[in-house]
């Protein structure tokens, strides 16, 4: 008897852990401190004087603790918001893999509409809250990010990623912070102009469609960018020699 009340305390208690850990959601694999700041700085690298930023373990910690506290409460808000930039996505399902790659993606094309002169900068105070996520991303003056995310397997299935920032950016109320700190674009034309020699204007980044120019990658647009693939990357596309 002593055996059976034994057993049937573990089991209870493994049940427990399991749904306190649906309540809390499965953590994404295949995020980390290193990932989240290369996913950054490809994008921060597309403009002037913009530094890298770091990866930091301890707001991957606070972003999962976040990205947890939105799958129990069902609010898009969490704790450390007012010490800390953030970026929020909930998705309607499951994710078994990362698609942290492909957020990043969507949140910088916020940037599509803007433009980085006198007249764009000041519309940036009037469309902040539509372009909030991009800008955080590019924000000159951050120096250190971290990401995770959180599904929820359950009836209502989501998942949620989370990205914290240190210092925190949008700072949109002085004119001069928003100058500072959003740089424009280093764009083709520039680019052309700087290298006279035969160079890819984003050596990596081009690198790594090296092996997808038999798919005709070379023609797309760039995600972000007014205009194609190869006026970019212009070497590996075979535009020069």
């Amino acid at each position: 008897m002593t055996r059976l009340l034994l057993k049937l305390t573990i089991v209870l208690l493994a049940f427990e852990t399991v749904s306190l850990s649906l309540k809390k959601g499965i953590v994404i694999p295949g995020i980390t401190a290193c990932g989240s700041a290369e996913l950054h700085n490809k994008y921060r690298r597309f403009h002037k004087s913009t530094p890298d930023v770091d990866g930091s373990n301890e707001l991957v910690k606070l972003s999962q603790q976040c990205a947890s506290q939105i799958i129990q409460t069902g609010k898009s808000t969490c704790d450390h918001e007012d010490s800390y930039g953030i970026n929020i996505a909930i998705l309607p399902s499951v994710s078994r893999t990362s698609h942290l790659e492909e957020l990043m993606a969507a949140w910088y094309s916020e940037l599509d509409s803007i433009k980085f002169n006198s007249k764009g900068y000041e519309n940036l105070h009037y469309n902040a809250s539509t372009i909030a996520n991009a800008t955080q991303i590019i924000w000159r003056s951050t120096q250190k990010v971290g990401c995770s995310g959180v599904t929820h397997p359950g009836r209502h299935q989501s998942s949620v990623y989370v990205c914290f920032y240190s210092p925190r950016g949008n700072y949109f109320d002085k004119p001069t912070d928003i100058i500072l700190n959003l740089k424009p674009r280093i764009t083709p034309i520039e680019a052309k102009t700087k290298f006279e020699e035969c160079k890819d204007d984003y050596p990596e980044e081009c690198k790594a469609i090296e092996r997808r120019k038999a798919e005709h990658v070379c023609h797309f647009d760039l995600v972000g960018f007014k205009g194609k693939v190869n006026e970019y990357c212009r070497k590996t596309c075979g535009l020069c020699s």
